[in-house]
């Protein structure tokens, strides 16, 4: 080109030089396209896509060509290019397809110029007229001006025909949607806090704008995640896509609705707009997937999520989910929107609770270390039976264990007193200790035989657990033992496992979630139920 053209002669002789480019505008393509393989050949998949790295190339070369030709046009490209980050698709190479959005497909990929990992997101849109185009570019350089902690990034667009994209930071955990669905990740319930807490920062941030921006399509896909050093990082993605949506649809056979209806709210469903109320509700499915780990009305087809929801039903929240979380559920999801809370006033609801649970579960992680310590001083015969004994009562002192002084709990006893004989008993989440568990064995267990016995949410840790484990041979009524979320270590699991074997009993289920339990402790479960079985 350089040979051709020369900006140093007159008007007409670069007029006829720009007719010679434009002549043989395929020949410098090629050449463009071979010396960027050849430059870059140590790139996976730089070999893929060449034809349309050719023609990306030629629309870049055609328009600089327009640029000279047209001076309308040139203020044109001049004004679209500073709304946002022009990145041509020649720049950037198209790995692996990841995933499918309602709008298009979604590529990791990487953008050569920056030699950074990013993810491509290509819009199913062929053509853009002309009015359509400026209110994407709007769109597109509304979303590239918002830099918060816990809103994707987005680094730029490619407003090429049949190459529209946005070009956007790079979540190496993926959603939220695929990591509960996988199991790639244990997530703690201080993990769970710390993720509901951060994409409700996101959503809150959306609201709070000087012009409020509703997300519109909130769901678990829409959930990133990646590793922050021993934690997770969250940012909500795909907001502010109404016009891309709309163009999408008119241009595909696509149907965004499918996929979406899990998270709609109700007014939605009888034709209501979007508002920041609906928002919060699909925010409540989300942290109802969170925290569960399952998918939302999977199985349902959409008449019946749709009448389901409509009249008013939700699904259910499990017991196992600590009663805070549930509540914050159960309000995000109210039937009336003017009865969901704000963002914000969410934001106040996590902010004391996922305190509470990041101290309690380091209690545990203590408590568990401190028994694990014991044990195995015990069982090399590094302790003598005094220093033995010495560390057991600071072991048992952190964890609120028995003392010589008499012990009574009237709180404990009406509540078991107020319980049929041989029916469900529910202690859950009355701060009960390792002391309370000789009345709940001689009141409930002996004395009512009950059923079902529910104790999850409280303070009871392995001594309160061997305890129980101990008197179990006096009830063969128990079907289910439930002793999620307290300060139950590999000890504590062993004397319930030995129990269950050496005893006659009739239990089938057994929740030990959300403990302090190590493999140790899981290999004696799996041990116990291999000889259950034969």
């Amino acid at each position: 080109m350089k040979q051709i053209f020369d900006p140093q002669i007159d008007e007409k002789d670069q007029k006829t030089d720009l007719d010679d480019i434009q002549g043989k505008l395929n020949e410098i393509t090629s050449i463009l396209v071979e010396q960027q393989t050849e430059q870059l050949r140590h790139y996976e998949w730089i070999e893929q896509n060449i034809s349309q790295r050719f023609k990306s190339f030629k629309i870049h070369l055609q328009q600089n060509i327009d640029r000279i030709h047209d001076p309308v046009k040139a203020q044109d490209f001049v004004k679209e290019e500073q709304a946002f980050l022009h990145i041509p698709y020649h720049d950037l190479i198209q790995g692996t397809l990841i995933g499918q959005g309602g709008f298009g497909d979604v590529y990791r990929g990487r953008w050569l110029s920056r030699d950074h990992e990013v993810v491509i997101k290509k819009v199913r849109i062929q053509y853009l007229h002309d009015n359509h185009r400026k209110d994407l570019v709007n769109e597109i350089s509304m979303m590239y001006q918002i830099r918060y902690d816990h809103i994707l990034n987005i680094f730029g667009g490619c407003m090429e025909p049949e190459n529209y994209a946005l070009i956007v930071e790079y979540m190496s955990l993926g959603s939220l949607y695929d990591v509960l669905k996988e199991q790639t990740l244990q997530l703690s319930w201080t993990d769970r806090w710390s993720i509901a807490y951060q994409m409700t920062k996101g959503i809150n941030y959306l609201h709070k704008l000087q012009k409020a921006i509703i997300h519109r399509d909130i769901k678990s896909l829409n959930i990133l995640l990646k590793e922050n050093g021993k934690d997770f990082l969250a940012k909500i993605a795909d907001f502010g896509l109404a016009e891309i949506r709309h163009e999408t649809m008119r241009q595909s056979s696509y149907n965004p609705f499918v996929g979406t209806l899990q998270w709609k709210a109700p007014e939605l469903l009888e034709m209501g707009r979007h508002t920041e109320a609906s928002d919060v509700y699909a925010l409540g499915v989300v942290l109802w997937e969170l925290g569960t780990g399952c998918e939302a009305y999977k199985g349902a087809d959409a008449q019946t999520i749709d009448t389901f929801v409509r009249r008013g039903d939700r699904l259910k929240i499990p017991i196992n989910i600590p009663k805070s979380f549930s509540d914050i559920i159960s309000r995000a999801w109210a039937q009336e929107p003017l009865q969901r809370p704000t963002c914000q006033q969410l934001l106040n609801l996590m902010k004391d609770v996922s305190s509470e649970v990041a101290i309690k579960e380091k209690l545990k992680t203590a408590a568990a270390s401190t028994d694990r310590r014991i044990v195995e001083e015990a069982t090399t015969g590094s302790l003598s039976p005094q220093q033995h004994s010495t560390s057991s009562t600071r072991s048992n002192d952190t964890r609120n264990a028995t003392s010589s002084l008499p012990y009574n709990n009237p709180k404990l006893n009406r509540q078991i007193n107020l319980c049929s004989m041989r029916s469900e008993m529910d202690l859950s989440e009355q701060n009960l200790n390792d002391q309370d568990m000789n009345i709940v064995v001689e009141e409930a267990l002996i004395e009512k035989q009950c059923t079902e016995l529910m104790l999850h949410h409280n303070q009871i840790s392995s001594q309160g657990i061997s305890i129980v484990a101990d008197a179990l041979h006096n009830n063969h009524k128990l079907d289910y033992l439930e002793l999620w979320d307290n300060f139950v270590s590999d000890e504590g699991v062993h004397a319930v496992t030995q129990a269950l074997t050496l005893n006659d009993n009739n239990i089938t289920r057994l929740g030990l979630g959300t403990n302090g339990i190590t493999d140790k402790g899981a290999k004696d479960l799996a041990d116990m139920l291999k000889k259950i079985q034969h």
